[in-house]
């Protein structure tokens, strides 16, 4: 990751932890409070460091949100919606990930 030369050593030490512990940063369990985070010191930073910031952030958090939906297909209790956990679903499902290289059973 290239830093841009106005970024703050703090911006790159947190773009660091982010990459090396993302659990860290997801919704739950949490170790930084994002929103606080972001809300005392947010108005601080430059338009690269917020960018670069929320870009990491939304690579954590998608890559979360894809490890959620594939544990509740793969178990079927789902803890974002219960109107597809009919077998039928979870089975397509399984199978359209495992085609796809993103499940290994």
């Amino acid at each position: 990751m290239s830093t841009h030369p106005d970024f703050h050593p703090a911006v790159d030490l947190l773009l660091k932890r982010m990459g090396s512990h993302p659990e860290e940063f997801t919704p739950q369990p949490s170790r930084w409070d994002w929103d606080s985070l972001m809300g005392k010191y947010g108005e601080f930073l430059n338009q690269w460091e917020r960018q670069i910031l929320h870009d990491a952030m939304r690579h954590i958090m998608m890559d979360d949100m894809h490890r959620t939906l594939m544990e509740d297909i793969v178990t079927g209790n789902s803890n974002l919606s219960n109107r597809f956990s009919s077998d039928r679903f979870i089975t397509e499902a399984v199978e359209t990930a495992t085609m796809q290289g993103e499940l290994n059973l």
